[in-house]
């Protein structure tokens, strides 16, 4: 009887072992699992901030490169009105087909400070030269005038004068006629005052 009892008891001792033991083993098992869920979720929530601050990074880095872009544009360099002037003095008349006012402006200004001029066909000359070639312009002018004035009308005394260099009735002398004779075969219109003087004085010509 001590036997069976000591048999019970020690079957009831390795069966409260056993249950022990399953207790143990789950609650290492739900612990493990336990660290592994607050691990992924650690991981995970750190995986979403990392992807956050690199979103906000980012975000900021565009915003600062717009902001930069913005403020700081590129700003052509301008041309002076002195660089204008010296530019239109380089020019040549084909250069100056499609000029603004304030390209012709500044060239004027240019020529005045520096003495210089314009010829007629748009070079760039000094202004000596360009009196000189005023000077030369009137004078022949002049002269164009002076030619249409003179008279080559050889009926009349000033445009045979004009024509030969002498009157008829020298013309007449010098190619072998008396001067009577001359001054008798020319009109009294186409004698010079000394002539006409002469013929009546000596030869009784009216």
């Amino acid at each position: 009887m001590k036997k069976i009892s000591i048999a019970l008891l020690v079957c009831s001792t390795l069966l409260l072992t056993a249950c022990s033991n399953d207790k143990s083993t789950d609650s290492t098992s739900k612990q493990q699992e336990t660290k592994s869920s607050q691990t992924k979720e650690s991981s995970s929530t750190t995986t979403t901030s990392s992807i956050s601050s690199s979103a906000t990074d980012s975000s900021s880095t565009t915003v600062t490169s717009t902001t930069n872009s913005v403020t700081t544009p590129t700003t052509a360099q301008e041309e002076t009105y002195e660089q204008l002037k010296q530019r239109t003095l380089q020019s040549t008349p084909a250069d100056r087909a499609n000029w603004s006012n304030k390209e012709w402006e500044a060239f004027g200004m240019a020529l005045s400070e520096n003495g210089l001029a314009m010829d007629d066909a748009g070079n760039i000359i000094t202004q000596a030269q360009k009196d000189q070639l005023d000077s030369n312009n009137q004078a022949q002018q002049q002269n164009d005038d002076t030619t249409q004035d003179i008279s080559t009308d050889t009926s009349t005394l000033t445009g045979f004068v004009n024509v030969y260099g002498m009157s008829p009735a020298a013309y007449k002398v010098q190619n072998g006629m008396s001067i009577e004779e001359a001054l008798r075969s020319t009109p009294r219109h186409m004698k010079t005052s000394g002539e006409i003087q002469t013929g009546y004085m000596e030869y009784g010509i009216e």
